[in-house]
């Protein structure tokens, strides 16, 4: 697979549905492997419901909740076996990428103002990686690096730690070991850390820049952490796939709660009574080293499959509510934040971790107008800032089909601080038409008579109080 196709294989697996696009104990015991029977109702002369029924029902509430809880490092695994093994990257490997995307190309919701990186690693639980980055001048980046449950564990970026040479070491959970002195320290919740980095291009003409710093980014393990030799094991499925598993997934869990055990602010997030405990869990053979699969009856089997059906519909519906919406505009402003609600997690990782966390973008999403109409091109539109979106570092404004592909044909699909022209006052008027106007200076060509939606992203952000304007129709 050349590097072309390679890339953009990653930035496509890395990005998935968006706003509106949908689609007791804290612990159990390693290496149990029969799962203890669930407390059943009453047998009283009165109960209308039998013992097996009722822990049918248990099962399925059980199952539904696992499947929420697990659905994120299920998606981190198989996610890592598929952009390591499948692609033939190896651990602890920079893959970039090296051309901006084209409408032709039909990415999902390509970035035209930043190069996407990515590389995993697999510190263990004491040993490290160092992270070396060249002397970036001015010129904006950001990696942020998530555990196997999806969760951040750090960011490393002009904003947060400068834009000079530095040394930074990602280390596992029980790391004892020295750090140099001229380095930082990144500790991971878990053994597994998927980086994931961004960094400014200002057109096609600055691509080979860019991409000369990239090359310098460097991995290499710690002494005497081992270098990694062998690739995992190809995924059992692909990451996009899980919310049509059935039982087989939590045997995929299992796999992972022995491997990857939960940092405890996740395990903290099972919150009654939403919630059950972990320990519950291994009531449906959800824990370290069981297998559902192998151990419960086939009536219990299909009680979980439902259960998991279930759980994914919470997880398409706390999608819906990842955003805050104003003026037309749904925003995020928490992605960022360890230990949320489970849904919320899960969610999150639905929607792609190539949403940038909070404290370094903000992305607002458009696809309705003043009128709460959805977008289409058989419509003129404009949007009047009275001030340029007030970004610290940059900003940029990309429109996209209802497929979340950029518009066919279009020769420009987004315009950015460099390349929008204020009026004289400092306000900005943009102007979305199918048909180009005499001066198009800020427009942006629509999909004929098609949807679309638009993407505000602000790098290194102003506070989220700050409200895009409405996308007000003109024609």
């Amino acid at each position: 697979m050349n590097s072309r196709a390679r890339v953009s294989t990653i930035a496509a697996l890395v990005v998935t549905p968006i706003f509106g696009f949908a689609c007791g104990a804290n612990t159990v015991e390693e290496g149990k492997s029969n799962a203890p029977p669930l407390a059943s109702a009453s047998t009283s002369a009165t109960a209308t419901i039998s013992p097996q029924a009722d822990r049918l029902k248990e099962v399925k509430q059980l199952a539904s909740e696992a499947f929420v809880f697990g659905y994120s490092p299920l998606y981190m695994e198989r996610q890592k076996r598929t952009l390591t093994t499948n692609l033939r990257v190896p651990l602890a490997t920079f893959s970039h990428q090296s051309k901006l995307s084209r409408p032709e190309d039909a990415d999902v919701l390509p970035s035209l103002d930043t190069l996407l990186s990515s590389a995993w690693l697999e510190v263990g639980m004491s040993g490290a990686f160092m992270l070396k980055l060249p002397d970036m001048g001015d010129r904006w980046f950001s990696i942020q690096m998530f555990d196997a449950y999806a969760e951040p564990i750090g960011v490393v970026s002009k904003k947060a730690t400068g834009s000079k040479a530095q040394t930074i070491v990602i280390t596992g959970p029980s790391f004892t070991g020295n750090i140099p002195a001229n380095a930082t320290q990144i500790k991971s919740t878990t053994s597994t850390v998927w980086l994931i980095g961004r960094t400014r291009v200002t057109g096609d003409a600055d691509v080979a820049k860019a991409s000369t710093l990239l090359k310098q980014w460097t991995l290499a393990p710690v002494a005497p952490t081992p270098a990694p030799k062998d690739f995992p094991p190809s995924p059992l499925g692909r990451p996009q796939d899980l919310k049509f598993g059935g039982p087989e997934l939590f045997d995929e869990l299992d796999d992972i709660l022995k491997n990857q055990p939960p940092p405890q602010d996740v395990v903290g997030a099972l919150v009654a009574p939403k919630y059950h405990t972990l320990a519950d869990f291994a009531k449906i053979g959800v824990g370290p080293g069981l297998q559902p699969t192998k151990t419960l009856s086939q009536e219990e089997l299909a009680a979980v499959s439902e259960g998991i059906k279930e759980g994914a519909d919470e997880i398409d519906q706390a999608l819906q509510q990842l955003a805050t919406r104003k003026n037309g505009w749904d925003v995020d402003a928490t992605f960022g934040q360890r230990g949320v609600d489970p849904a919320r997690q899960a969610a999150a990782v639905l929607r792609g971790l190539q949403w940038p966390v909070s404290s370094e973008a903000l992305v607002y999403v458009a696809r309705v107008d003043d009128g709460d109409r959805t977008l289409s091109g058989a419509h003129d539109y404009t949007i009047h800032f009275d001030k340029a979106p007030p970004a610290k570092a940059f900003w940029s404004l990309t429109m996209y089909t209802d497929g979340a592909t950029l518009v066919t044909g279009a020769k420009r699909a987004l315009l950015t601080d460099q390349t929008a022209k204020k009026n004289a006052d400092g306000s900005l008027d943009v102007l979305l038409s199918a048909t180009a106007p005499k001066n198009d200076a800020d427009w942006l060509p629509e999909p004929s008579g098609k949807a679309f939606m638009l993407m505000l992203r602000l790098y290194d952000p102003p506070d989220a109080s700050w409200s895009a304007p409405v996308v007000k129709r003109t024609k």
